[in-house]
């Protein structure tokens, strides 16, 4: 799976009509209706604002799509299978059309609608590992062993802990859980997510 790096915007044109390419890291539907408001906003001229996104949520990707008035199946349904083909999660690509007066047909239109996503996610995606939220519990010497392993593969310590032993949550992959078993008690929780 992979993510956006950054948010970016790509304009096609084609047969005059002027199609605008928003994408953006995107991680509860809060977030899309946000982005999707500022949008409208800035583009209230705009003949069709459509759009698509994945999103990780509850341990599963949630697509969703809207084609705003453009016929069924060629305008956010291409763009969500630009986001599926690119494997990306935790993603919003919204494509803004200005017409300009010539009919695409419908296979044209969807062309047009895919390509404008496939433009922004050019260049723009980095790959993300599952990771499980995991409770960690060890004595002093074994949190000494394991520390430097966790500052060098950049994992956070969350709610840490320091009594007679250290107790602290982590996101890790299966790899940073079969190291750190050897020293440590990992307790898995149900919480999974993409970093």
């Amino acid at each position: 799976m992979y993510n956006i790096i950054s948010k970016k915007q790509t304009k096609l044109v084609i047969e005059k009509s002027k199609f605008f390419c928003y994408i953006y890291p995107c991680f509860s539907q809060q977030n899309q209706a946000d982005i999707l408001k500022d949008i409208k906003r800035q583009n209230l001229s705009a003949t069709h604002i459509c759009y698509a996104s994945q999103i990780y949520l509850n341990s599963q990707i949630i697509p969703s799509f809207n084609d705003d008035r453009e016929p069924s199946g060629t305008a956010g349904a291409q763009i969500l299978q630009a986001l599926k083909e690119q494997e990306l999660i935790n993603t919003l690509c919204v494509v803004v059309r200005y017409f300009g007066g010539i009919k695409l047909g419908v296979a044209g239109l969807g062309r047009a609608y895919k390509e404008s996503a496939l433009s922004a996610i050019e260049n723009n995606k980095k790959l993300v590992v599952l990771k499980t939220k995991c409770h960690i519990t060890c004595n002093f010497n074994a949190f000494n062993k394991i520390k430097p392993y966790m500052q060098q593969n950049n994992i956070e310590f969350i709610n840490a802990e320091y009594t007679n032993e250290v107790n602290f949550f982590a996101f890790l992959s299966n790899e940073n859980i079969i190291y750190l078993q050897n020293y440590v008690n990992l307790q898995q929780q149900q919480e999974k997510t993409y970093c």
